[in-house]
């Protein structure tokens, strides 16, 4: 389940953010002419091969990858839970994703950390990522989002349009949060302070189009219970219905 092949790891300073936070402001986005890709990392704090990976996307924006470029979010998953330290970050429904999207790939087999660019597995370091991403096709999606506060979590309304008509085509929305650390007592990190972002909090999808170009979505987001809306996002992406291709992805502060 350890990554096998090496990842490019970059150090990074990371502040931890007060302990009270105002909640969200509205804000809108639209996506560009060219594809903004979404980054998947599958992690969890049981494993220690995961820490690397991990500041190498945490260090992303620093590096001067913008969020017209690549949305990057990260999936904790749970079958490390079980091997001596429980992420608290982890969910179920996440490990069900990383094993349909491998199995939708005709990948190999399930581990972490790994990184999946635009639906399929992806390896490498900060040069073929840079390549990678300048490579971008032309959109075929446009995706349009409002995010308004509740007094518990977030508003997100939405537009998608796309192209091609295609069955199974589906939106997805994620509500992450940045800055969080872990202080690891058990397992394989023992000892270990884990900083972490752009962290799934909640997922929701998918929103399927059904055979229409446009679709619009008002849907609320809870917070999770702990979560600080003042570092926190929404990431959202377009997946074509039978190869998981991501077509388009958008995030949206909540700052």
């Amino acid at each position: 389940m350890r990554q096998i092949a090496l990842l490019a790891t970059l150090g990074f300073s990371l502040t931890a953010p007060a302990a009270e936070l105002p909640a969200c402001a509205s804000h809108t986005a639209t996506s560009g002419t060219q594809q903004t890709a979404l980054l998947e990392l599958y992690t969890s704090e049981g494993c220690n091969s995961c820490p690397p990976a991990e500041n190498w996307v945490n260090g992303l924006k620093a590096t001067g990858f913008s969020a017209a470029q690549v949305v990057p979010i990260a999936f904790h998953v749970d079958y490390w839970d079980y091997l001596g330290w429980k992420d608290r970050f982890s969910q179920a429904e996440f490990t069900q994703r990383q094993q349909a999207r491998v199995a939708q790939t005709h990948g190999r087999f399930v581990y972490t950390p790994e990184l999946m660019l635009n639906g399929k597995e992806w390896r490498g370091d900060s040069g073929t990522f840079k390549t990678a991403l300048s490579a971008s096709p032309a959109a075929d999606a446009t995706l349009q989002a409002r995010v308004d506060p509740l007094a518990t979590g977030v508003r997100v309304t939405l537009t998608a349009s796309r192209k091609t008509i295609r069955a199974g085509d589906a939106l997805y929305l994620a509500l992450v949060e940045d800055g969080l650390t872990s202080r690891v007592a058990a397992g394989e990190n023992a000892g270990a302070t884990l900083q972490h972002d752009a962290v799934v909090r909640k997922l929701l999808g998918p929103f399927y189009f059904a055979n229409k170009a446009e679709q619009t979505q008002s849907i609320d987001i809870p917070f999770a219970p702990d979560q600080r809306p003042q570092r926190s996002s929404v990431a959202i992406w377009l997946e074509e219905g039978h190869t998981g291709r991501v077509m388009q992805a958008l995030s949206v502060s909540c700052s």
